[in-house]
């Protein structure tokens, strides 16, 4: 489903060291509040090569490309009760959030499972000119 998405215009960016793949961010264009977006869905890095800034960087790398299809917005939602995403969200990529979903997933689905959360109420974000600036000073720092 990710390659075929990218025919949709999904990006699919992937970190590596060497040939192994060791993180990726993942979105898709959408359509919210009567608007083209681009959804950044998933951000991952493995677990062994957090702490190195891979996930910044990965969450830098979409904004070129989406502002080639025409699209301004980029939006992606977080739990808000995890403080290491909030500072990396708010902080680091000073994003502004727009509104809070409650049971954004459902009640009960395999991401609270996993995550051992009771809920999947997450806070919905969108990105504008300053992330498109931190985007472009992302990698001279």
């Amino acid at each position: 489903m990710l390659v075929a998405s990218r025919g949709g215009g999904a990006f699919l960016i992937g970190a590596y060291d060497r040939s192994t793949l060791i993180g990726f961010v993942y979105g898709f264009p959408g359509y919210e509040n009567g608007r083209v977006v681009h959804h950044s869905h998933m951000l991952a890095v493995k677990h062994s090569y957090r702490g190195l800034n891979l996930g910044y960087k990965l969450k830098l790398a979409p904004p070129e490309r989406v502002l080639r299809q025409g699209i301004e917005r980029i939006t992606w939602t977080f739990d808000p009760l995890q403080s290491l995403k909030a500072y990396f969200n708010f902080t680091k990529l000073g994003v502004v959030a727009d509104s809070y979903k409650i049971n954004f997933y459902g009640e009960v689905t395999v991401v609270t499972v996993q995550c051992g959360l009771p809920h999947s109420s997450r806070l919905s974000l969108s990105a504008y000119e300053n992330y498109r600036i931190a985007s472009n000073n992302a990698f001279s720092k």
